[in-house]
């Protein structure tokens, strides 16, 4: 690591005794620590799943988000969350479109050169531009729509493509909804109001920071079997 690089989102794996967290800033990176031994690895360090598509922006309305010095921010590896089996790990850079998994047990596998690595790694397809995600217990990755003040559930399909549905859109209070939690069936979450404060675009402060709870879907037992 240097002092270039940016750690964010953090994933714990209870099962095996690892954690998994997201490098956004340099070429963007997965870092694996070994929660027994200590020891990390920074991983896929500027990979195509990793380092955002610079020919896709975050759009604040039509214009793209800047940075204080001008320049369009890119911001690389930042969403992340474990399956719930910790199979998978899922993860994208924040401001593109495209969404990525990678079995666990390989970034485990300290064997393998990051090429190897590489080669294990699934394109899933492209949605909503998000930065904080999370999955529920049946599988439904939920996300945060940056660019349109909403939250959406996003699932695969059979033809291993990606649906996306509107779950929550508010544009009126919900600014920047990145940090997600789920208890007791319902899906808690955290807007910052970011991109109020660290972009050049001059946006409206519109309040503090907000938590919002909403109430998951029922899921019907007898219909699934």
């Amino acid at each position: 690591m240097s002092a270039k690089d940016s750690l964010n989102d953090v994933r714990v794996d209870v099962v095996h005794n690892f954690a998994y967290l997201t490098n956004t800033a340099n070429k963007g990176s997965l870092v694996v620590l070994n929660l027994r031994t200590g020891k990390a690895r920074q991983v896929l360090v500027g990979d195509r799943s990793t380092f955002a598509d610079p020919k896709q922006h975050l759009m604040i309305g039509k214009d793209a988000a800047l940075r204080p010095d001008g320049s369009v921010v890119a911001i690389h590896a930042d969403g992340i969350v474990l399956s719930p089996d910790s199979q998978w790990l899922y993860y994208r850079p924040l401001t593109d479109h495209n969404y990525w998994r990678v079995p666990a047990a390989a970034l485990r596998d300290d064997t393998l050169s990051d090429t190897e690595l590489a080669k294990k790694v699934e394109y899933l397809g492209s949605s909503v531009l998000s930065g904080g995600l999370i999955m529920d217990r049946h599988g439904t990755l939920y996300a945060g729509d940056l660019e349109h003040g909403s939250v959406v559930a996003i699932t695969r399909t059979p033809s291993h493509t990606l649906a996306t549905k509107v779950f929550v859109r508010d544009p009126g209070k919900l600014s920047w909804a990145d940090g997600f939690a789920i208890s007791q069936g319902y899906l808690y979450i955290a807007d910052s109001h970011l991109w109020e404060v660290a972009f050049k675009n001059n946006l409206p402060r519109s309040g503090p920071f907000t938590i919002y709870r909403v109430k998951l879907p029922e899921r019907d037992v007898r219909r699934r079997r």
